[in-house]
């Protein structure tokens, strides 16, 4: 796809968030980037004014590939339609085309970073849980907490061997 001068003028940058791309696509209509026309969903017709596929818009403008590039009702009624015959025919479509990889989009790609921060947050995360046999007080991180925890006297000789080891490793850790 190439943009020329009268093109660029007024198109946005790509959207930055998956809040962004919700609201963009949760109308009752859905505006073309480019143009600023609204329409029920945007169709190869439409792009093809401007010299762009779908994929080549949703890579302009940050959109997933996984995006439906039609508003909510057209959605809404598209899916009301799809029987189990219909999605077996789209799923025998899908094995006759390309698996081209296709480039990331921001929006996408900062959830991800988030949600692995997040993660990594909470995964260190110290909690205090009672121990599943007599229910003394039990210091572990948020992500432990979710399974069955022992107390060091309730604990099995294996599991007891294990804590050692990495209560070792972490001291090494924090005096190097």
């Amino acid at each position: 796809m190439i943009l020329n001068e009268s093109m660029l003028h007024g198109i946005p940058e790509p959207f930055q968030t998956m809040d962004e791309i919700r609201a963009y696509v949760s109308g009752n209509r859905i505006q073309c980037l480019v143009c600023g026309k609204y329409f029920r969903r945007l169709q190869f017709k439409h792009l093809t004014v401007h010299d762009m596929t779908a994929d080549d818009y949703r890579e302009a403008f940050g959109i997933p590939w996984n995006t439906s590039l039609t508003s909510a009702p057209s959605r809404d009624a598209t899916g009301n339609k799809m029987t189990p015959e219909r999605i077996e025919l789209f799923k025998q479509c899908r094995k006759v085309r390309g698996t081209s990889r296709r480039p990331g989009v921001p929006a996408v790609r900062n959830q991800w970073q988030r949600n692995a921060q997040m993660g990594r947050y909470i995964a260190r995360e110290l909690v205090t849980t009672g121990c599943v046999t007599c229910g003394a007080p039990v210091q572990t991180t948020a992500l432990c907490a979710v399974q069955p925890i022992h107390c060091d006297n309730c604990a099995s000789p294996g599991a007891l061997k294990v804590r050692a080891y990495y209560r070792r490793k972490q001291r090494d850790k924090v005096a190097a």
